[in-house]
């Protein structure tokens, strides 16, 4: 099965080689691991895999000793490092239609990454899913893209602004003192979702020193992009991204992901089956995607990954897991921690 390569700005490395030296090494032998090169990522513009990229952090981390590697450099992450996505988040009317902006746009950024805002009652929160193989290191990268995005929600919201929660899928590392530190709460691992909670209250600020000449400005520049990217991405890709961002909820049906697209469920399908493929097919190969990603990263169990992929039953799971790697869940993730020691 051919996996979709998914692509990001090489400006998301910024700053990596000044830490990497300043802890005392050469990050070119580290570039090449994953082949890349510095002369190749001085180009803040140019698209690299988002895949090698997180392989990348594991490395430094591992050779340079640090488990924190990715807060060390989440937290010198700089907010306007996100291209023209930037200005139209700084200057949109309000905090929740600046995340609203992020989320949505993201991806003319970065495509491995998934962020989703939801509102529960009187909380708000912000959900990160990986786009990159099962067998790819995520914890680092995870980290470090949660920085940005909390260095992100303080910059919208005030240098005092702090989430009531923030969570990863991934184990604890050996010492997590210092994230609690960076994100000023008790940061919790295994949980079900990467995530930040925070006040519901909060989306309803107003950005202080919005600029609505600049925000009309970008949005037509972003609204550009957007036509071209819409004109170039595979039909079967946007169908599932979509399943991607709603596995979670009671909306991951054909009708549902149909609507999203404006479209008659039957038209949806006639759309996949021009393209060889069914909607049942796309959904069944997201949820076995996103299994291996928790499988190797967390270590959630199977009762819990089945139902959060919507799985009625953990033999339905399992069963279906089979179908594509001949061995349960369960020995599937042992085999897979044995390759990562």
């Amino acid at each position: 099965m051919t996996r979709e390569i998914f692509l990001v700005r090489s400006e998301v490395l910024a700053g990596f080689d000044d830490l990497v030296q300043e802890l005392g090494a050469d990050p070119r032998p580290m570039y090449r691991q994953v082949g890349l090169t510095a002369a190749l990522m001085s180009n803040p513009d140019h698209l690299v895999p988002c895949a090698n990229v997180s392989a990348l952090l594991d490395i430094a981390a591992r050779t340079l000793g640090r488990d924190d590697f990715g807060l060390m450099l989440g937290s010198r992450r700089k907010v306007f490092q996100f291209g023209l996505l930037w200005p139209l988040v700084a200057h949109s009317p309000s905090v929740e239609q600046a995340l609203k902006a992020a989320t949505k746009h993201l991806h003319l950024h970065n495509r491995g990454i998934l962020w989703q805002l939801d509102v529960e009652g009187d909380h708000a929160l912000l959900t990160r899913v990986d786009r990159v193989p099962s067998d790819v290191p995520t914890f680092q990268w995870a980290v470090y893209s949660t920085c940005s995005m909390f260095m992100g929600m303080k910059a919208l919201c005030g240098q005092h602004w702090r989430p009531s929660s923030v969570g990863f899928i991934h184990p604890p590392p050996a010492d997590s003192h210092g994230y609690d530190r960076f994100f000023g709460v008790k940061v919790e691992f295994n949980r079900e979702f990467n995530l930040i909670d925070f006040p519901a209250s909060d989306l309803g600020g107003n950005l202080a020193e919005r600029n609505s000449s600049l925000y009309k400005q970008v949005n037509r520049q972003i609204a550009a992009l957007e036509e071209e990217y819409e004109r170039q991405e595979d039909f079967c890709s946007k169908v599932k991204l979509l399943i991607e961002q709603r596995v979670h909820t009671a909306d991951c049906t054909q009708t549902g992901i149909a609507a999203v697209l404006s479209m008659h469920p039957k038209s949806l399908q006639r759309e996949l089956s021009c393209r060889g493929a069914t909607f049942r097919e796309l959904k069944a190969e997201v949820r076995l995607d996103m299994a291996e990603r928790y499988l190797q990263d967390s270590d959630l169990p199977l009762t819990t990954i089945a139902d959060m992929l919507g799985f009625s039953e953990l033999s339905s799971f399992s069963h279906t897991f089979k179908s594509r790697h001949q061995v349960s869940p369960a020995v599937w993730r042992d085999k897979a921690r044995i390759r990562k020691k």
